[in-house]
């Protein structure tokens, strides 16, 4: 196991104000590690984490909608089992800006060939400007400072399986589920679930492998429920005979 590091925030900017490395076949970002910091409370397993990215890679082919799933359906336990760290721990950007930027940038190209490769790399994030961001530096920052966290590639796996893994069982298979669709995964880390790890899985049982629009629906319908009771007071039971509920329902119209 290796200590986490993570990249600061002028460690951010110099990937924003790099385009070279922002493409299919960029170079590493010459003195990125003058931005790297060894204050993490967390660790990961390098050579488990890279030995499985590099035969996903091998194995599933980018420019296939289905092998993109099926490798983000692979890895995301993988990831959340190599990476250790607390949930708030998680939260902050840097540690996943140092793991997609240095450590395994190859693995966003490959699997993000066709989408915002700066997305994936450090979230969605404001331009950068010409202040000095130095005072960043001495400590970790939130998720707060970036819009959409789970944007990040190798975090947003790791959100999935965190969500999504039975503890009680000690199986990934919801979080297996929740990637056929991608739309499904989506929803998922992009609601409430992110605090009810319990809906998160019995979401991704139910509508695995449904029709975005039925998902969009039926998601739509679910949280417009939510005004009427917690999800906290809910049981898995009564969650699940819910979501079949309201999936049949679309199904019929």
């Amino acid at each position: 196991m290796m200590d986490l590091k993570r990249l600061t925030n002028n460690g951010k900017v110099a990937v924003q104000m790099d385009p070279d490395f922002l493409t299919l076949d960029g170079d590493p970002i010459k003195g990125i590690e003058d931005h790297v910091k060894e204050d993490v409370d967390g660790e990961f397993d390098e050579e488990r984490l890279r030995t499985e990215i590099e035969r996903v890679m091998r194995t599933y082919d980018n420019s296939s909608r289905s092998d993109r799933n099926a490798m983000d359906a692979e890895l995301a336990p993988v990831v959340h089992q190599a990476i250790n760290l607390s949930r708030r721990t998680a939260t902050y950007p840097g540690i996943w800006w140092y793991l997609t930027v240095v450590e395994f940038p190859e693995y966003v190209r490959y699997r993000w060939m066709e989408g915002n490769l700066s997305e994936k790399f450090i979230g969605i994030a404001d331009e950068p400007t010409d202040r000095d961001t130095a005072h960043y530096d001495s400590e970790l920052t939130s998720m707060g400072t970036i819009k959409d966290p789970y944007s990040i590639a190798l975090n947003r796996l790791w959100w999935a399986a965190e969500l999504t893994y039975d503890r009680g069982t000690e199986d990934y298979f919801a979080t297996q589920k929740m990637f056929f669709p991608q739309r499904l995964a989506n929803y998922i880390l992009d609601s409430k679930f992110r605090r009810y790890p319990d809906a998160a899985q019995v979401f991704a049982d139910v509508f695995t492998r449904v029709d975005t629009e039925t998902i969009d629906t039926a998601a739509d319908r679910f949280k417009r429920s939510l005004s009427l009771y917690q999800l906290e007071t809910r049981s898995e039971r009564a969650l699940r005979d819910q979501l079949e509920a309201i999936k049949g329902e679309v199904a019929s119209e």
